[in-house]
């Protein structure tokens, strides 16, 4: 449920919420695309901070 739910929210662009509900299902039951997910996530935010201070 977690790891749909974060799923969802990804697609909407609600990147903090599919974080949190991500990491949640992970705590919950650790699988290959809930880490994935929230790999990406973590990486195109760093991207986008990098970014930023150019």
């Amino acid at each position: 449920m977690e790891k749909a739910l974060g799923e969802a929210f990804y697609n909407q662009g609600r990147v903090d919420d599919a974080l949190e509900h991500l990491t949640h299902s992970i705590q919950i039951q650790p699988t290959d695309t809930a880490l994935f997910d929230i790999g990406t996530i973590k990486f195109q935010r760093r991207n986008t901070s990098e970014t930023r201070s150019l």
